[in-house]
């Protein structure tokens, strides 16, 4: 539309402009007629120079005035042009600067919409841009974070391996000497063995405790200690020694060590009943003393205690003592198959059929008792269990000058109570049984008066002392 308006205003100044034109045009015949000379008085013959040459400068003239009147004329003609001209280029100028306006408005409009458009998509594109990068700055970060622990666990790894590295070198430089300990420790063990089966409990008791500074958790160390207890009669030094020596695992079990630690628990009960007459807290004692001896045979069936009878025989002795006399009967032939050389369950349980006046039965297996007490009191002299089943059996079958000849002999050559108060024990039994051997109360009044003599001399208190 704008466009259009233009055209129109041009088309009409030129239709003006060609209307003035057209006015000018019969001037143009008049300066050319004008421009023709007119014939003029012809110069004579006298005068002919002068005239002639009065008559050019006055054509001349003439001609100059016409050309100023046609300048003048021409100045006339382009002024009304120009006054024409300048009235339309006015209008024009009036259209065009209304056109110009309003086309620039709406170019600007246009312009500031194409601006903001790219301003738009350039803050959009900037924004994207910054976020990415943000995202980007992110990842990385995380990265960064991510190395940097890695980093930080590899040195302390690295720093866990190292000290690692130290403790072992420090370790085997301890287990090196710990174990040179441990080995010298097994050595003296093997001596104080010898010397208790020496009946030599002092130097036994010496040795057992250079062996303990040497190596505290020494198991055979700590069971050794315990039975070198036991035979004191030190209960509870038996007892925390005996601990040491049991397994730190289920699976791992010491035998000896958990059956002496049975025994521990029978002497136990023993004693408070004898004490205080309390049987409920002597029956917790022995049911767990007859956990531990089953259990120390369910590991090893074969295994013996440290004077070499099988457990099976301290099995008995404990069922005997609770008054489970056919469960005892059992353990005690469990022990003679177990080991049938030796005269402990054959004494026993001839022991138990003569405490019931069963005499032959009993007679019987004295008789074997009795045969294999000779045999190991002649390979071990100084072996003191067989002497006590010797004996047993000597007076079961009335031969009591023989067996008062074997309890003087015996007697002079223990040190230390724990044996004699087993021996007690039997010699009760044959006295309160239905038909008891003769001079029974000499027998045992002897063995008292030999235990209060140790007890009364400290020895077994020397014996007996705790190195803990």
């Amino acid at each position: 539309m704008k466009r259009a308006l233009v055209l129109l205003v041009a088309l009409l100044m030129l239709s003006l402009f060609g209307s003035v034109s057209a006015q000018e045009d019969p001037t143009a015949s008049d300066d050319v007629a004008a421009s023709t000379p007119t014939p003029g008085p012809q110069p004579t013959a006298s005068g002919g120079s002068e005239s002639a040459e009065l008559e050019s400068l006055r054509s001349q003239v003439a001609e100059s005035v016409q050309d100023a009147e046609r300048v003048a004329d021409n100045f006339d003609r382009m002024m009304n042009i120009l006054e024409v001209g300048g009235a339309f280029l006015g209008l024009f100028a009036i259209v065009a600067g209304f056109l110009g306006f309003t086309s620039l408005r709406d170019v600007q409009s246009r312009v500031e919409s194409r601006v903001d458009e790219k301003v738009n998509a350039l803050r959009a594109e900037l924004t994207r841009d910054q976020l990415q990068r943000e995202d980007q700055f992110d990842a990385l970060s995380e990265t960064l974070r991510t190395e940097m622990q890695s980093l930080d666990q590899k040195r302390q790894a690295l720093d866990q391996q190292l000290q690692r590295i130290h403790e072992l070198i420090g370790k085997s430089e301890t287990d090196r000497a710990q174990a040179g300990a441990a080995i010298r420790a097994l050595t003296l063990v093997q001596l104080a063995e010898q010397q208790m089966a020496e009946l030599s409990w002092r130097a036994a008791r010496r040795t057992l405790e250079e062996a303990y500074v040497l190596d505290r958790d020494n198991r055979a160390v700590n069971y050794y200690l315990g039975e070198l207890f036991i035979m004191q009669r030190d209960l509870d030094s038996a007892e925390s020694h005996l601990k040491k020596a049991q397994p730190h695992a289920e699976n791992d079990v010491f035998p000896p060590a958990l059956a002496a630690l049975a025994y521990v628990y029978r002497l136990k009960g023993d004693r408070i009943y004898a004490e205080k007459k309390n049987q409920d807290k002597r029956d917790l004692l022995y049911s767990e003393s007859e956990r531990l001896f089953r259990r120390a045979l369910a590991e090893d069936e074969l295994v013996r205690d440290i004077n070499g009878e099988s457990v099976y025989g301290m099995l008995g002795a404990l069922l005997r003592q609770w008054g489970r006399e056919q469960a005892a009967i059992d353990a005690y032939k469990n022990a003679v198959r177990v080991t049938p050389h030796r005269s402990y369950p054959l004494n026993n349980l001839a022991m138990l059929y003569f405490s019931h006046g069963q005499v032959e039965d009993a007679i019987r297996f004295f008789d074997r008792s009795e045969k294999l007490a000779h045999q190991r009191i002649d390979n071990y002299p100084t072996d003191y269990w067989g002497y006590f089943d010797l004996i047993n059996a000597q007076l079961a079958c009335a031969r009591q000058d023989l067996a008062e000849e074997e309890l003087d002999r015996v007697l002079t050559t223990i040190e230390i109570p724990g044996p004699l108060e087993s021996f007690l024990i039997g010699l009760s039994v044959l006295r309160n049984a239905p038909h008891p051997p003769e001079n029974m109360d000499r027998f045992i009044n002897k063995v008292e008066r030999r235990l209060e003599t140790i007890r009364s001399r400290g020895d077994a208190t020397e014996i007996g002392l705790a190195v803990d």
